[in-house]
C-alpha cells in the first residue's frame, strides 16, 4: 500500500471537512507514518535539535543519583521501575542503566528501565535503543509501577489547539485551504468547551486579537500515568511556564515554533512532516491534572536548578581536579553549561510529582550522601555530541558558570 505524505493526508482531510483543528494538523505533520518524528536523525548537532541527554553523561548520571534517592525514600523495594515516556532514540535509558550498574550494587539489583514511544528515532543512538527494554505503543498499558515515570522534552510535541481574542470572545484558529489549493488559517467557534475552560479567566486580561494554544492532551496523559502508578514519582522535563505567563500581553502571538537544521520559525506551513513542531508547555495544566488524579506537585523548578541540587556543581569541580588536558576540559565545561544555561536548556522547568510515597518536602529527594554511592564525575565519549567541534560551537564565557544558577 503506497501511504501519501503527511501534506497530502492533510489536504485530503480538509477536502473532506473543509477545515480542521490545528491539533489535528500537527498530530499528522508530526506523527503521520512519513511525519516528523518517523524521519531519521533529527537528534544531532547536524540536525534540527539536541536534547539535554546527548549533550553530557552528566545529565544521565545525576538523574541516575535521583532515582536511587528515590528507591531509598519507597524503602528500598525489590523492584524499583524507570518508565521514560517519549524516549526517542533510547539514548538517556542507555546511559542511566549504565550508571545504575555503577554508582550503587544494591540499587543496580533493584532497577528495571523500560522505554515506551509510539515510533524509533533512526540515528547514531538506535543501537542505545536495541539495548534497553521497550514497547512500541501510543498509551501507557502498565499498573502498579512502583517507581518513576519520566519525560524529556516530550509534552511539548503534544498537539495543541490554537485559538484568538476578538472584541473580548474566544475563538479557535482552524487550518484550510484557499482557492488555489494553498493552505489558510480560518477563525470559528472553539471545537471544544475545554478550550473556553481554560482560557475564559484570562480573557479580559488580554489585548484583542491575541493568539495562544491549549493542550488538551495533558489531562489525559497525567489521568494514564496516575492509573499505571502504583507508587512513586513524576518526574517532567520540558521547556514553558504556567498558565499566566503563557496567556499574557508579552506572548500575544503565542508560543508555537518550529524547528528545521537548528534554525526556528514561525513558519508552521511549510516543510510539512520535516520540520519539527512545538508548543511552549502549560505547566499549570501538569500540576492541575495531577492534583485531579492524585499526584501530589513536589516542586516546579528550573533545570539549573535542578540539576545544582543533583550535585552538578560537584561534577564539573571534580572535572577541573581531574588529569584531563584543558581541550578535553574545555569541551567538558562548554557541553556542562549548555544544560544550566538561563538562555538554554537551564532555563527548562522540571516538576516533581509524588504518590502515595508520604513525602511531604521536595528537600528529601536532594538530601542524600555523596559517600553512600560510588560517586565518579562522567566525562564526554563518542555516544554525545561534540559542540566544541560542531558548526553550531558557542562561543561562551566558560568562566562564569556561577552566574547560571538562580
Amino acid at each position: 500500500m503506497i501511504i501519501e505524505s503527511p501534506e497530502l493526508d492533510i489536504l485530503n482531510k480538509i477536502r473532506i471537512y473543509s477545515k480542521i483543528t490545528f491539533a489535528d494538523f500537527m498530530e499528522t505533520a508530526l506523527y503521520h507514518p512519513k511525519g516528523y518524528y518517523n524521519s531519521s536523525n533529527n537528534i544531532s548537532s547536524q540536525g534540527d535539535y539536541f536534547t539535554s541527554s546527548v549533550l553530557h553523561p552528566s545529565f544521565a548520571y545525576l538523574l541516575t543519583i535521583q532515582f536511587r534517592q528515590m528507591w531509598k525514600i519507597l524503602g528500598s523495594p525489590d523492584e524499583f521501575w524507570v518508565i521514560e515516556m517519549g524516549s526517542g532514540t533510547g539514548h538517556l535509558g542507555h546511559e542511566i542503566s549504565k550508571f545504575a550498574n555503577i554508582i550503587c550494587n544494591d540499587f543496580a539489583m533493584s532497577f528495571r528501565y523500560l522505554s515506551l514511544d509510539r515510533y524509533v528515532s533512526d540515528s547514531k543512538f538506535t543501537e542505545d535503543y536495541e539495548s534497553i527494554e521497550h514497547i512500541l505503543t501510543n498509551s501507557i498499558p502498565l499498573k502498579n509501577i512502583v517507581g518513576c515515570f519520566i519525560s524529556n522534552e516530550l509534552v511539548d510535541s503534544f498537539p495543541v489547539h490554537r485559538f484568538k481574542i476578538l472584541d473580548k470572545k474566544i475563538y479557535e484558529i482552524y487550518v484550510s485551504i484557499d482557492n488555489r489549493g494553498e493552505i489558510k488559517e480560518v477563525i470559528d467557534e472553539a471545537s471544544s468547551d475545554a478550550i473556553i475552560k481554560q482560557i475564559e479567566p484570562y480573557v479580559n486580561y488580554l489585548p484583542d486579537g491575541f493568539e495562544g494554544e491549549v493542550n488538551l492532551k495533558i489531562e489525559d496523559w497525567i489521568r494514564t500515568i496516575s492509573k499505571s502508578l502504583l507508587k512513586g514519582f513524576v518526574l517532567t522535563i520540558d521547556y514553558g511556564d504556567i498558565r499566566s505567563e503563557l496567556y499574557s500581553q508579552f506572548r500575544s502571538r503565542g508560543t508555537l515554533q518550529t524547528y528545521y537544521q537548528h534554525i526556528n520559525s514561525n513558519n508552521l506551513f511549510t516543510k510539512i512532516g520535516k520540520q519539527d513542531i512545538t508548543a511552549h508547555v502549560d505547566f499549570t495544566s501538569i500540576i492541575e491534572s495531577g492534583n485531579l488524579y492524585g499526584l501530589k506537585t513536589l516542586s516546579y523548578m528550573l533545570q539549573s536548578t535542578y540539576l545544582n541540587n543533583l550535585g552538578i556543581k560537584k561534577i564539573l569541580y571534580d572535572l577541573s581536579k581531574s588529569d584531563l588536558s584543558q581541550y578535553e576540559y574545555y569541551k567538558n565545561r562548554i557541553a556542562i553549561m549548555e544544560l544550566v544555561k538561563p538562555q538554554g536548556l537551564g532555563g527548562f522547568k522540571v516538576v516533581l510529582q509524588e504518590m502515595n510515597t508520604n513525602i511531604v518536602d521536595s528537600k528529601d529527594l536532594f538530601n542524600f550522601d555523596y559517600n553512600e554511592i560510588n560517586f565518579k564525575s562522567p566525562i564526554l565519549n563518542s555516544n554525545y555530541l561534540d559542540l566544541a567541534d560542531s558548526r553550531y560551537s558557542h562561543q561562551l564565557d566558560i568562566k562564569n558558570f556561577e552566574s547560571y544558577f538562580i
